[in-house]
């Protein structure tokens, strides 16, 4: 008898209870769409994100899922405008700093990466893909022995070299060198004990 006042309750609750915003419904709806992968989804993606910040120009996810539209089509400066527009309002959200730090690696500006990476690690040190962004900025500044050392910890940490990472242009002269030999060894060992 007591469950069934309790289910009768939370019913009469979700009746009542207000619609979101109807912007709080699209983001998330264009996020979702970006993620299934097709073209149809993604245009589906864009469609939706632009209505939601038609209504909300700040609307979070439809802001992740313009940042993943931009990198799509390699408009890195773009990526920045919208980050620092997101961050603006949250300046710790990681989402949008990870996606400013590798766009200023994309555009080959070592300083603002730093920045940026540093940032990452203070809100999450543990964090195997800010340990790989670390790695692209010291392959991007020539320092590759540091480079390996920041992938060794990204791997420790549950990093997998995976096919993007072995095909990083950042990453040519890294290749060369015993020292990735090293690290592949490190990554079987850890993954395939």
């Amino acid at each position: 008898k007591s469950l069934e006042c309790t289910k009768e309750g939370f019913r009469n609750y979700m009746k009542n209870r207000p619609d979101p915003p109807k912007e709080e419904i699209l983001g998330p709806i264009s996020h979702a769409y970006f993620h299934a992968g097709s073209k149809d989804d993604l245009r589906l993606a864009e469609k939706y994100m632009n209505k939601a910040l038609e209504i909300e120009p700040e609307q979070h996810e439809a802001l992740q899922t313009k940042v993943h539209l931009l990198i799509e089509g390699k408009k890195w400066q773009e990526v920045l405008d919208v980050c620092e527009m997101a961050l603006n309002n949250d300046d710790e959200n990681e989402f949008f700093i990870a996606y400013q730090a590798d766009a200023h690696i994309e555009l080959k500006d070592p300083t603002e990466a730093y920045d940026s990476i540093t940032r990452l690690l203070a809100i999450d040190s543990s964090d195997k893909d800010y340990w790989f962004l670390l790695a692209r900025y010291y392959a991007l500044i020539g320092k590759n022995e540091e480079a390996i050392d920041k992938l060794i910890v990204g791997i420790h940490l549950g990093l997998e070299l995976k096919e993007e990472t072995i095909n990083d242009s950042l990453f040519n002269e890294i290749r060369t060198m015993p020292g990735y030999e090293r690290l592949l060894k490190l990554q079987d060992d850890i993954f395939m004990p």
